[in-house]
C-alpha cells in the first residue's frame, strides 16, 4: 500500500479563474494492488477500474499539470477525477517530479 498526502482532487476539469480551487477537495490517495481511493474527512471516493490515465495541462489551467484519470465509482457509474500531489502549495511536483510518480503508479493499474 502507498498513501500519498496533500493530494488535490477534482471532478470536474480545471480552470484558471480566482476562485477555481473552491472545486479542488485535499486529501490522500491511497494506492493497493488492485484498488485506489481518495480519503478526505473519513469521505472515501473509490477508483475502481482505471480506464484512462493521462498526464499534462488540463482545461484552462495552463499553470499546473494534472493527473486525468477515468474510472468507476462503487455504484459502477463512469467517472473522470484530476488529481495532483498539492504539497508546497501545489509546486512539490515541479521539483520532486511526484505527479509523474502518481501516472506511473495509476498507468500500471489501468485496464486500457
Amino acid at each position: 500500500m502507498q498513501r500519498f498526502e496533500q493530494i488535490w482532487f477534482r471532478t470536474v476539469v480545471p480552470r484558471a479563474a480566482s476562485d477555481a480551487f473552491s472545486d479542488t477537495q485535499v486529501g490522500d490517495l491511497v494506492v493497493n494492488s488492485d484498488l485506489v481511493s481518495f480519503e478526505r474527512d473519513g469521505q472515501i471516493e473509490v477508483l475502481k477500474d482505471l480506464k484512462f490515465v493521462s498526464y499534462g495541462r488540463k482545461g484552462t489551467d495552463f499553470g499546473n499539470r494534472w493527473v486525468e484519470v477515468q474510472y468507476y465509482d462503487d455504484a459502477g457509474h463512469k467517472k473522470i477525477a484530476f488529481i495532483k500531489d498539492g504539497r508546497w502549495r501545489g509546486w512539490r511536483p515541479i521539483v520532486t517530479k511526484s505527479n509523474e510518480e502518481l501516472v506511473r503508479i495509476l498507468m500500471s493499474l489501468s485496464t486500457d
